[in-house]
């Protein structure tokens, strides 16, 4: 059904949104917190010094010119 063109926005909508009712529901059985993000520029934000570093999606390696450290972009976003 993805293949209709027509059809696949609202279908993978209908299962992204799904997917996070499950979350939330095994979260809440089993006490875990889920938390929404709005995905828009999250891997902009430096988790060091939390200052916002503009780079295109082919920058893996974010380097902060504010505080000088250097990290993979997806380490530097991925919770604790």
């Amino acid at each position: 059904m993805i293949k209709n063109h027509k059809l696949a926005k609202s279908i993978a909508d209908a299962a992204w949104y799904r997917f996070r009712e499950w979350l939330e529901y095994f979260g809440s059985i089993y006490g875990i917190p889920v938390i929404a993000v709005e995905p828009a520029y999250t891997s902009q934000n430096f988790s060091n010094c939390g200052e916002t570093v503009v780079k295109t999606l082919s920058t893996r390696t974010h380097q902060c010119p504010h505080c000088g450290y250097e990290v993979d972009r997806d380490v530097s976003v991925a919770p604790p």
